[in-house]
């Protein structure tokens, strides 16, 4: 690709005002979990007794829960523990959907329905029930969750990568590569994955929300993070069960979380429609 094709797609993507503040809110939002911890005037895991469910104030932003640990920290750091889960499940689900959906769909035949039949049997069966078995079974570990996590979110992935591969397998420039003597190993792993890679890379903005809210779900059940390390989910739970007495104690950590989840969906809702408009002027 030109850089001048470049350059105008980046352009087209930041021209609307409203990805213009998303993407700046987002950068904002990202540098204050990742900064924010370290900056917070208390550590998200010290225990104040003189200020057990002290309400927002200057000495702290957030307040204090209801044994004193100081709320803003807690929520940056939830905030952190969220995305990294997200995006390592994201990651995990793309290692496997990406390279199943392409050799089903290129392979095409017995090979695409029995891998497909596997698929479609994993999805009548409940996402956050697979999720809440491989959990107690893995042991509740941050690491073992999102491996949880990304172990049963490859499901659409690979149904989109198929879909992709099915058009590819047709296009001349696999037809080439056939005639030049390359192995169906070598068409699959040097042109047709690549290939899949940009829909596959939008696709993950758009499934990096649903990831968070699975995390905050699973951690709301009392299976995710394990204290003294906590999530939004992890606060999300904690606080209501103060909702009548302290409901800053939920307010925000789940107006956090909505901040992030609106501001990554409405990214990648953007980049969705940018590559299906770049699809369809190729058509």
């Amino acid at each position: 690709m030109s850089e001048s094709i470049k350059t105008s797609a980046w352009q087209a993507f930041f021209a609307p005002l409203q990805i213009k503040i998303s993407c700046s809110l987002l950068v904002v939002v990202l540098l204050a979990v990742l900064i924010g911890p370290h900056l917070a005037a208390w550590e998200y895991d010290v225990i104040h007794w003189d200020a057990i469910g002290g309400a927002p104030s200057k000495e702290h932003w957030f307040g204090t829960d209801n044994v004193g640990r100081d709320i803003f920290a807690r929520t940056m750091m939830g905030g952190r523990v969220s995305l990294l889960i997200a995006i390592l499940a994201t990651t995990v689900s793309f290692c496997i959907g990406v390279p199943w959906g392409a050799v089903s769909g290129y392979v095409g035949g017995s090979t695409d329905q029995f891998m497909m039949r596997v698929v479609d049997g994993m999805y009548a069966i409940p996402y956050v029930l697979i999720v809440i078995v491989l959990v107690v079974i893995l042991g509740r570990n941050i690491y073992l969750l999102f491996i949880a996590i990304g172990a049963v979110s490859w499901l659409d992935v690979s149904r989109i990568v198929r879909g992709q591969a099915l058009v590819l397998k047709a296009a001349p420039f696999i037809a080439s590569a056939r005639a030049m003597g390359l192995s169906e190993f070598r068409i699959v792993t040097r042109h047709v994955v690549p290939n899949v890679l940009g829909t596959s890379i939008v696709f993950a903005t758009l499934m990096i929300p649903g990831v968070i809210i699975s995390e905050s779900f699973i951690s709301f059940l009392g299976l995710g993070v394990q204290e003294p390390m906590t999530s939004l989910g992890v606060l999300i739970a904690d606080g209501s069960k103060n909702i009548h007495s302290s409901p800053w104690q939920l307010g925000f950590p789940t107006g956090f979380l909505t901040i992030l989840l609106l501001l990554m969906t409405t990214l990648g809702e953007r980049l969705r429609r940018l590559v299906v408009g770049a699809e369809r002027s190729l058509l």
